[in-house]
């Protein structure tokens, strides 16, 4: 999530403040900038979720077994995360900077005690906080884009539509190889064979059903219209 803020941070604040006065063009570029964003991360997000209990005893070590779940969860939480990243910025640049700074205030009072609460359930029980309290607790923030924005939460759907049903289809993809492949395969074999999948049948997917959606965003990336 840091990086994709950060990545987000140098290149939407001159876009957002060019066209703030444009709330139809503005609500273009949100939208642009939420589906690529969630092009990218939801089938990264999903693909650790997805690999995590092959992946940490790879990467780290048996030892971290306990870290599987609360990786998960996290993994879920970062790729919705990521795409929130743009929601505050469009309040910033159309003077409502106010009432982000409230809804920034109001999360940093509330997910900690949700925090200390989760603790109960150990680590896991916190990663779990991320995914129930947190879109609650921006819900408002969001209310106030679409309403700022002339944007129905139905086209803002549709928009991450592509992402998301491009990351189903991998996701059964890998559950499917994981189900045929030996139990006695070698940790690393069944690592790369899912993530050569993932990859493999998302791309599939993207091009051949999102073709136009995925040459738009490519488009708009390279400074086209």
């Amino acid at each position: 999530v840091e990086r994709v803020s950060a990545l987000v941070g140098r290149v939407t604040p001159g876009v957002f403040s060019a066209v703030a006065a444009n709330r139809p063009e503005l609500r273009r570029y949100y939208l642009a900038v939420i589906e690529g964003l969630a092009v990218i991360t939801f089938p990264a997000a999903a693909g650790i979720a997805l690999t995590a209990p092959v992946l940490v005893p790879v990467a780290l070590g048996p030892q971290w077994a306990n870290a599987v779940l609360p990786l998960q969860l996290l993994a879920m939480y970062g790729g919705i995360r990521s795409i929130d990243t743009v929601t505050p910025q469009v309040l910033i640049y159309t003077g409502h900077s106010r009432y982000s700074m409230w809804y920034t205030v109001a999360a940093a009072v509330v997910l900690p005690i949700l925090f200390f609460l989760g603790t109960r359930w150990g680590a896991a029980g916190v990663a779990a906080v991320w995914i129930l309290a947190y879109p609650v607790v921006v819900l408002p923030a969001y209310r106030l884009v679409f309403r700022i924005l002339d944007l129905s939460p139905g086209v803002y759907l549709r928009n991450l539509w592509p992402a998301a049903s491009g990351t189903a289809v991998m996701t059964l993809a890998v559950l499917a190889v994981r189900a045929v492949l030996p139990v006695a395969a070698r940790a690393r074999s069944t690592l790369g064979a899912e993530v050569a999948t993932g990859v493999a049948v998302y791309a599939t997917v993207m091009w051949t059903l999102h073709r136009d959606r995925v040459r738009a965003f490519l488009a708009l990336a390279r400074g086209g219209q």
